[in-house]
């Protein structure tokens, strides 16, 4: 199963093993793509979870993808790319699997520097490779796309986080570009 249907068989197996050291806890990621800027932001904050570090208020990258949707918002989006109600259902449950992700890293000032990183990873994938052939693209095609190049991407490096176990959560963040202005959907084929 892909994007449109929810979790998918089809995402490459990743171990991830704690490994604590004193204080510092490594992931280790077989058979990921791994961001060596992005596994030291997730170090930081494993750090300044540890530390009990944490921040009242969002830098503004942060609140830039957090703004408040306008007339067509997730529900819209969905059903003009011919959703159906159970599609956007799953959306919704994908949408607080990573709000829960959300809350923990806002937190924290590594925590908020990992959400900026992987919105702009998402968003420049929508950005350059689909939104140019959104016409040309069937939802399918617009969910492979984001399986191998967002999903993969955000699963490979922020396994071992509170709160994101993977897929769901990756899903989440993209139904809350979606909901907050920032990705759209090709047509859905079903």
């Amino acid at each position: 199963m892909g994007l449109l249907t929810g979790p998918s068989t089809g995402l490459r197996d990743i171990t991830a093993t704690n490994v604590s050291a004193g204080n510092q806890t490594n992931i280790i990621l077989s058979g990921a793509t791994v961001n060596p800027s992005l596994q030291k932001l997730v170090a930081a904050c494993l750090d300044e979870i540890d530390q009990g570090e944490t921040l009242d208020t969002f830098i503004e990258q942060l609140a830039h993808y957090g703004r408040v949707p306008t007339e067509r918002n997730l529900e819209s989006k969905l059903t003009e790319a011919g959703c159906n109600s159970k599609y956007y259902d799953f959306a919704i449950e994908a949408k607080e699997s990573f709000a829960k992700f959300y809350e923990v890293m806002g937190r924290h000032r590594s925590g908020q520097a990992i959400l900026v990183t992987a919105f702009k990873h998402a968003y420049s994938v929508f950005r350059e490779q689909i939104y140019p052939r959104i016409d040309e693209i069937t939802f399918d095609v617009q969910a492979s796309l984001f399986d191998d190049k967002v999903i993969n991407f955000l699963s490979d490096n922020l396994i071992g986080l509170p709160n994101f176990d993977g897929r769901m959560e990756a899903l989440g963040l993209l139904f809350f570009l979606a909901d907050n202005c920032f990705i759209e959907y090709a047509k859905c084929s079903t």
